[in-house]
């Protein structure tokens, strides 16, 4: 795509390492989306950094302001907001998964085939994200391997850790079903921890939500009457 061609030309393998990652927490393997992002990113940034600055009366400093906040939110809208909700999502279907895993493991006793029998017959997000990691190195590499590689694709740092855990449990084999209970208990907290925060957080939103509105709603008096003036001169 000509896009991609374009973003890797001029962005920096920095910015474009850390988009593309947080493309995977969101689940998506395509360095065609990250370079959509940037490039229609980068665009409307222009485009948006020459309107404010040829009608506005401040035109430098309104238009750096301007491009820096929709940098920040379309970066927050597109990736940072709903990688925190999917890292909830996630926390949540990883306490079923280990539950109906807990039980598998209790009736045939092997470590990785009742994980993969989990992830097969469970109908929930982390199951699909396990049954992906295993198709992804089925008979190619080891059970490591396709737990090092749903790591990446995890945005809770609580499954990360849990994942590593995993992997030394089915190389050691000792006290399972201890060590998966805690796991549990602990995602569990999690979760109890997290419905508290939302709570605590709602009047932070409701202030933050009403600050940004009468933001938007100054720029567009100003850059509207700015137009209006330009238009008519």
């Amino acid at each position: 795509m000509m896009e991609h061609n374009i973003i890797r030309a001029i962005v920096r393998k920095k910015t474009y390492e850390k988009i593309k990652q947080k493309a995977l927490y969101l689940g998506i393997d395509d360095s065609n989306y990250v370079a959509s992002f940037l490039y229609y990113r980068l665009i409307i940034s222009i485009l948006l950094f020459g309107l404010c600055f040829f009608l506005s009366k401040y035109g430098l400093l309104i238009a750096l302001g301007a491009v820096l906040i929709f940098r920040y939110l379309s970066e927050y809208l597109i990736f940072d907001y709903r990688i925190k909700k999917r890292s909830i999502y996630l926390e949540k279907e990883a306490i079923i998964f280990l539950n109906v895993f807990l039980l598998t493991y209790k009736d045939n006793q092997n470590f990785v085939q009742s994980l993969i029998l989990t992830s097969n017959n469970l109908d929930n997000g982390f199951a699909k994200e396990m049954k992906l990691a295993f198709l992804n190195t089925a008979f190619k590499n080891s059970f490591k391997d396709a737990m090092l590689y749903l790591k990446t694709r995890m945005p809770s740092k609580m499954i990360q850790s849990m994942l590593l855990s995993l992997i030394t449990l089915s190389e050691t084999l000792n006290l399972v079903d201890i060590e998966i209970e805690k796991l549990i208990q602990n995602l569990d907290n999690r979760e109890k921890q997290n419905n508290i925060f939302a709570l605590n957080k709602l009047p932070i939103k409701v202030t933050s939500v009403s600050i940004l509105f009468y933001i938007i709603i100054a720029l567009v008096i100003i850059l509207g009457r700015q137009l209006i003036i330009y238009c008519l001169n």
